[in-house]
């Protein structure tokens, strides 16, 4: 079998982005050309149809791959940086929030959290949206709105407003109680029942994908954390994908381990 790095980099080091080729991998002969290489921005993605083996070649500059990668996401975190020195935050609340909840939102609500729970976080309801309201804050700073209906696996079942310049599309609820661990969670009822009961960090993704600007989060922190744990919805094959990927980038920067048995909600039970 060949050594594909040291091919790809003697022999495919002029390739350029986007740029994709098909060799032999595992035997020569006729055929066998099942070996797929594609240039990317900072290396080449591999991967053999035949035998299973993939990956990715860094392009390393003359630097080691470590070295490269910390340059980059170092000028990524300077990038935002000045990003945020110019925004403005422009989310507010509905003016017609209350935190005077209809039955049919209690209800809802204490399937999750407790009485105290609800009013630790603000949590309310809109008359206009007929719908649950939970205020989102970062860092004690309030960048979103979500309104969820309480009728669940209904169309339209969950909104979220936020603020266009200032949110990052990630919620970061810090504990209460000295921790070095945090927790990225799906969903921001799962975090919230996450940060009361375990009293852990918890990053919130809003959804499944995970963005440079929560890795950077991570990064820019790493010194408050000795260990994140990805905990998502678990809904299907992929979402375990995602999570196996995920843990594989933060481990970059920090030691990183998955859950995978089911949805957080489910296991934990109803938040004091």
């Amino acid at each position: 079998m060949i050594d594909i790095k040291e091919m790809i980099l003697t022999e495919f080091k002029e390739m350029k982005e986007g740029e994709q080729i098909k060799i032999h991998h595992c035997k020569e002969g006729k055929n066998n050309d099942r070996l797929y290489v594609k240039r990317v921005e900072d290396g080449w993605l591999y991967n053999c149809f035949h035998c299973g083996n993939k990956g990715k070649v860094f392009d390393s500059k003359g630097e080691s791959s470590y070295d490269f990668i910390k340059k980059k996401i170092s000028r990524s975190i300077e990038r935002e940086d000045r990003e945020k020195d110019k925004v403005v935050n422009d989310v507010k609340l509905p003016v017609d929030f209350t935190t005077m909840i209809p039955m049919i939102g209690m209800d809802y609500l204490k399937k999750y959290f407790s009485i105290e729970t609800i009013k630790l976080f603000n949590i309310g309801w809109s008359e206009k949206w007929n719908r649950v309201v939970f205020p989102l804050y970062h860092n004690s700073e309030l960048v979103g709105v979500m309104y969820r209906k309480v009728y669940m696996n209904t169309e339209g079942a969950k909104v979220i407003t936020y603020s266009k310049s200032t949110w990052d599309r990630f919620n970061y609820i810090k504990s209460s109680l000295p921790t070095r661990e945090v927790v990225i969670v799906e969903d921001y009822v799962s975090g919230i029942m996450l940060n009361k009961l375990g009293s852990f960090n918890v990053i919130v993704l809003h959804g499944t994908s995970f963005t440079d600007k929560v890795f950077n989060f991570l990064s820019r922190n790493k010194s408050n954390w000795d260990l994140v744990v990805v905990w998502l919805d678990n809904d299907n094959g992929i979402v375990k994908l995602k999570q196996t990927e995920m843990c594989q980038r933060i481990s970059l920067v920090l030691p990183c381990e998955v859950v995978y048995h089911g949805d957080p909600k489910r296991h934990i039970g109803v938040v004091k």
